[in-house]
């Protein structure tokens, strides 16, 4: 869209030029309509979409709720995805060491299903985010300090 005004910009200064006369001066040449559509333009940043779609969301201990810091994640996330239709996204549930493994494998399916009914809701098909969970089996981090075990509650995103 940005592109579009800038173009729209050239176009009338070109019909304006050409319409007033052109710049004529005795020292100077004239400019051409060549030289005012070839005005360099500057580029939006590209956005690096493999870090953006690969980064994980974090959960409070005992929850799959997601919080307003990660919804703004997983927006960002679904945009890409919408704008990228040939990506698959793995998405997998995670969590600390507390509970019984089967606790774990189920709260690590929750957190996996809350994500992908999330971006689901933002227009992502649910084929495009198969889910796993792997409860407490895959650590990111192994010490025991409550800072460790909040980096395990987590989903991770893994594209296919």
């Amino acid at each position: 869209m940005n592109k579009f005004f800038r173009l729209f910009f050239v176009l009338i200064v070109m019909v304006t030029f050409v319409s007033c006369g052109g710049a004529k001066s005795s020292s100077s040449p004239e400019v051409t309509e060549i030289e005012l559509i070839v005005e360099p333009m500057v580029e939006e940043p590209a956005v690096d979409f493999v870090s953006v779609l690969a980064e994980p969301i974090f959960f409070t201990f005992d929850s799959y709720k997601i919080d307003g810091t990660n919804r703004a994640l997983l927006k960002k996330k679904a945009k890409i995805l919408q704008a990228q239709p040939e990506i698959v996204m793995v998405v997998e549930g995670h969590c600390d060491k507390f509970g019984t493994k089967e606790y774990n494998m189920a709260l690590g399916e929750r957190r996996a299903v809350a994500v992908a009914d999330f971006i689901g809701l933002l227009g992502i098909t649910a084929d495009r985010l198969p889910l796993v969970s792997y409860g407490e089996e895959r650590p990111l981090v192994k010490g025991d300090t409550k800072a460790d075990m909040a980096q395990n509650r987590r989903v991770e995103f893994r594209i296919k």
